[in-house]
């Protein structure tokens, strides 16, 4: 019985076959699709590369310039504790944790910030939209 519900349902379907020609060409139309978005997977690759290396060398620029000034801040916020008021013995006291919480700050908003210069000014230069003017 469910068998002859099946065969009936499908006794009316035919469907259009294409033209050979017609799925070759869609097929390669699919295919160049793929290209452009290999392609532009690639380049996007290259390109945070280039930001990633940029981004780790400035981190490791101000990382070691602030590591190099660390003894002179400290020495100033210890000269701080010398006015005598509570806060700045509490400065003076925890004056290293400070020091290398700025520190920490300033390295991570600059290297996030050649990052993001650095993707940008790539953007930039190579769309065609920009380079007219």
């Amino acid at each position: 019985m469910n068998e002859d519900k099946y065969t009936s349902l499908f006794d009316n379907f035919n469907p259009d076959m294409s033209p050979d020609s017609l799925f070759i060409h869609c097929l390669e139309q699919n295919l160049q699709a793929v290209e452009i978005v290999k392609k532009h997977t690639v380049e996007m690759q290259r390109r945070n590369r280039k930001a990633i290396i940029i981004a780790a060398i400035t981190g490791f620029i101000v990382g070691l310039l602030s590591s190099f000034c660390y003894p002179f801040l400290l020495k100033t916020i210890n000269s701080i504790a010398i006015s005598g008021t509570a806060f700045a013995t509490h400065i003076s006291d925890y004056g290293s944790v400070y020091i290398w919480t700025l520190i920490c700050l300033l390295t991570g908003i600059l290297t996030y910030s050649a990052y993001d210069l650095t993707l940008s000014a790539q953007t930039t230069a190579n769309n065609p939209k920009y380079n007219d003017r």
